[in-house]
């Protein structure tokens, strides 16, 4: 990774049962420390990692129906 040492995260995920399914529930810390352009950093990982989980979501419940 480019500038590893800029980059520092740690956190847990759980999976808590809902009615008629279940959430993913992703807490932690995400520090960048890149002048200037480290809060937009953080913002747009945070987007693309619940992007990603959005879009897993729908894959596995059309897994599941074809089930």
């Amino acid at each position: 990774m480019v500038l590893q040492d800029r980059f520092s995260g740690s956190g847990t995920t759980r999976v808590v049962a809902k009615a008629g399914g279940c959430e993913r529930i992703i807490a932690g810390d995400l520090t960048i420390r890149v002048p200037i352009l480290g809060r937009k950093m953080e913002q747009r990982l945070i987007s693309d990692v619940a992007s990603g989980y959005d879009r897993a979501a729908v894959i596995i419940r059309e897994m599941l129906r074809e089930r």
